[in-house]
């Protein structure tokens, strides 16, 4: 539901805006349906959008291994989302903590609130 609502902001009278996508440039559609079908192919955007819907609600720093667990997304997918996440600045870096899954020292990521691209 929250996908269509970004979907709906981003269309312009001829064309439809899919979302930029991690490392790749804004793809454009003359119908909804093709750029719906597109989204449900493209794992990467899948990804990126459950990590974001799962830190943005979240006011605390988790870490890698914790969106993986949460999100069912593989840890190799998860770091590579992670990284184009952090340097478009939709997540903060946030350091070193323990991570509550392995007990390891790892480094956490946080939703930036000050964050306002398409998702």
């Amino acid at each position: 539901m929250r996908l269509l609502k970004a979907c709906e902001l981003l269309s312009t009278k001829s064309e439809i805006i899919m979302p930029i996508t991690t490392g790749r440039k804004a793809i454009r559609f003359h119908k909804l349906h093709a750029m719906h079908f597109a989204i449900q192919q493209d794992k990467s955007y899948q990804h990126r959008h459950l990590i974001i819907s799962y830190t943005q609600p979240m006011h605390l720093p988790c870490t890698r291994k914790e969106l993986s667990e949460y999100t069912s997304v593989p840890i190799n997918a998860v770091s590579k989302v992670v990284a184009g996440l952090i340097e478009e600045g939709a997540l903060l870096d946030e350091g070193r903590m323990q991570c509550p899954v392995t007990g390891r020292d790892s480094r956490a990521v946080q939703y930036n609130p000050k964050f306002s691209g398409p998702y």
